[in-house]
Order: structure tokens, then C-alpha cells, then sequence
């Protein structure tokens, strides 16, 4: 069986394990962004690029300078319900949220651990 999956926003650093790999996005995505955010952090400005990448329901692609593990948190809050948040877990695979209010409860919560800077 086969399932058309829509990808709305992509977010990538082109790194695997610390490892940087070469990929040419540019044939896939209607809108390329690029965002700085340094490794453990969530700048505001990811976070708006993010969801302004949500909001024109546009296939975009956002190319993080640093590091993009913890931007899923703001995908799951800004990404529509019902929709699906989908991230890599290194050695271990893909990681399936869908995003419902638990999910965006959940995000929130960890949220509170951050120190706002």
C-alpha cells in the first residue's frame, strides 16, 4: 500500500551522529530558510522562522547553522492539530508525534525547564 505523505516543513543540519553529509534540498522545497541556533538552545528567532515555515503552508525547508534536536518542540506548538511532527533519534530511528493537545501540553511543560535568556 502506498500513502502520499505532505511535508509542509522540513528541518535539517546536514549532520548525522556529528557527521556532516552532502544533500542538494533545492528540487523539493518550494521556500528555503536558514536559521542559526547553537547546540541546547531554542533562539526566538528559530522559533519564529518555524512558525511563519507553518503558517504559509508551503513546502519549506529550514537549514539550522548549529543545531536542530530541540526545534521539534516548537513544531509540535505551532504545527496545526491533527497534523504530525516527525524527528530522527540517532540509533534508534524516526519518532512519530502526533499533534493533538497532549502532545502540545507535553511540549509546554518541557519548555518550563529552559532559562529564557
Amino acid at each position: 500500500m502506498t500513502h502520499k505523505i505532505s511535508v509542509n516543513i522540513a528541518i535539517v543540519d546536514f549532520h548525522v551522529e556529528r557527521r556532516s553529509f552532502q544533500f542538494d534540498p533545492t528540487p523539493y522545497f518550494k521556500n528555503i530558510f536558514k536559521i542559526v541556533n547553537p547546540p541546547g538552545t531554542i533562539l526566538a528567532s528559530s522559533w519564529l522562522t518555524i512558525q511563519y515555515a507553518i503558517s504559509i503552508e508551503e513546502s519549506s525547508l529550514i537549514l539550522v547553522d548549529g543545531e536542530e534536536d530541540l526545534l521539534a518542540l516548537p513544531c509540535i506548538l505551532c504545527a496545526p492539530l491533527n497534523s504530525a511532527v516527525f524527528f530522527g533519534i540517532p540509533k534508534r530511528g524516526l519518532m512519530f508525534v502526533p499533534v493533538n493537545l497532549e502532545a502540545k501540553n507535553y511540549a509546554l511543560n518541557l519548555l518550563k525547564f529552559f532559562i529564557p535568556e
